[in-house]
């Protein structure tokens, strides 16, 4: 008698699915009205939404006749209302304002995204969290308070919000994320929040009316692209705290374009050599420089040497992708990170993009630099173990040889030391004379030593 009752109640079951075409959402539609009780949605003054678990409301939707301006009731029914529902309010293109209660703690990703008549909104004083796109293309906000309880704002939250004339994030904000605020045009002041560490790539990208913005010390990183293309950007405060910066963070600024040809630090990052280096330079990046942007030196003619202090610690894709000028890569950290390509350090490629590298890199034994060299077949030389590079008298560039170039390399620390600085071993070979100090006398040293005639004859 079980078989049978097991068998009829199978039965029953295929030819309930039968009677349906058999595809995927016609077995969820079934699932669907079995388990709801109730499949008309909630509405309340135009508003949808539903009943969750804790006998809470969240806002779920609206109604097609929603206009002007709006308030979020703080109960319904009897239950509190405490969050609204990811794109809740999506292309709600007739409503005007939105004033959220405080019982609301969570609103959703997109909920108001696509809301071009939205001029004002009113958050809840215990948000938390602005999530990503939540006010994207709502071009007519002009301007908004963000709550102190706030510590976190996602990806393109307020991105095309092109009529947000300032902004003040609050100080729980740590890291403002991928275009925020891209092409906000009318964007004119910011304040950032003290305890920021990173600023995400495009974060201010496009917002062509800001004039100044001061980066909060403690910042560590700032991503590529950044506040590039804000044309009328002429002031910017970087912090001695930033480690790392993208690649045209600055790109198309004032900012920028005021910026002197020559070695370019931003904080405690090497961010570019701007225009072309005089020929033969001998590059030492200053002591302290934490990291070296990507495709830093791509653009630069003239460098014939590089020497990366102790303190460099990563060296970005692309970074010495030199010209043909480079002769030699000095890296003094072994614990470098070095990124892995064979562009990273190269000064030439063929017609496939294949890149090689005709110099020389420079490095401790067992050091990341020659694991690097070793990896793409770059000759390599390692470093004497008590000093940063033998001592060659007179080869002020460090590249091994003694020839006019390092007359050159003198010449210009004599005139300029901030601008041409050298390393201690560089010095040590400048020195030429042995009389502990670097000047004309070193020079005429160098030059009868080359030309193998006394004094009389230069």
């Amino acid at each position: 008698m079980k078989i049978k009752k097991y068998v009829a109640i199978i039965t029953s079951a295929i030819t309930i699915c039968s009677a349906l075409p058999f595809n995927y959402n016609n077995l969820k539609l079934l699932s669907m009205n079995t388990l709801s009780s109730n499949a008309q949605p909630n509405i309340y003054n135009d508003l949808e939404y539903v009943i969750k678990q804790d006998n809470t409301v969240e806002i779920s939707s609206h109604c097609n006749s929603i206009s002007g301006d709006i308030e979020i009731p703080s109960q319904i029914k009897g239950r509190t209302v405490t969050s609204i529902a990811d794109r809740a309010f999506m292309w709600c293109h007739k409503i005007t304002s939105v004033k959220i209660p405080d019982t609301v703690s969570h609103i959703g990703k997109t909920a108001f995204h696509g809301c071009d008549c939205l001029k004002s909104i009113t958050l809840p004083s215990n948000l938390t969290s602005i999530e990503e796109e939540t006010f994207w293309d709502c071009p007519m906000l002009e301007s908004i308070s963000l709550p102190d309880s706030v510590t976190s704002i996602g990806t393109a939250a307020f991105r095309e919000c092109s009529s947000l004339a300032s902004i003040s994030i609050p100080d729980g904000v740590t890291n403002i994320n991928s275009m925020t605020f891209y092409f906000c045009t009318k964007l004119q002041n910011i304040v950032l929040p003290k305890n920021l560490k990173t600023i995400d790539s495009y974060a201010f990208s496009n917002c062509t009316s800001l004039k100044s913005v001061d980066i909060p010390d403690g910042t560590e990183e700032i991503g590529f692209y950044c506040f590039s293309v804000d044309s009328s950007l002429e002031t910017v405060y970087i912090p001695d705290s930033l480690k790392k910066v993208g690649i045209l963070a600055f790109c198309e600024t004032l900012w920028y374009e005021k910026q002197s040809n020559g070695p370019l630090y931003l904080g405690k990052a090497f961010y570019e050599y701007k225009g072309d280096a005089p020929e033969n330079t001998n590059l030492i990046l200053n002591d302290g420089t934490f990291s070296i942007t990507k495709y830093s030196l791509i653009y630069c003619n003239g460098i014939s040497s590089l020497t990366l202090p102790n303190s460099v610690c990563c060296v970005g894709d692309s970074a010495l992708e030199l010209r043909k000028s480079i002769k030699s890569v000095t890296i003094l950290n072994p614990d470098c990170e070095i990124f892995d390509s064979d562009s990273t350090i190269s000064n030439d490629h063929d017609a496939e993009f294949k890149y090689s590298f005709s110099g020389t890199i420079y490095g401790y034994k067992d050091s990341t630099a020659q694991a690097y060299a070793q990896k793409y077949n770059y000759k390599f030389i390692a470093l004497d173990s008590t000093s940063e590079q033998s001592i060659i008298s007179g080869d002020a560039n460090c590249d091994n040889t003694v020839d006019i170039s390092d007359i050159v390399t003198i010449r210009r620390y004599i005139i300029d030391s901030e601008k041409y600085g050298l390393s201690q071993t560089s010095k040590n070979n400048s020195d030429f004379d042995g009389n502990n100090s670097i000047n004309a006398q070193d020079i005429v040293a160098i030059l009868k030593f080359l030309l193998g005639n006394d004094s009389s004859e230069i």
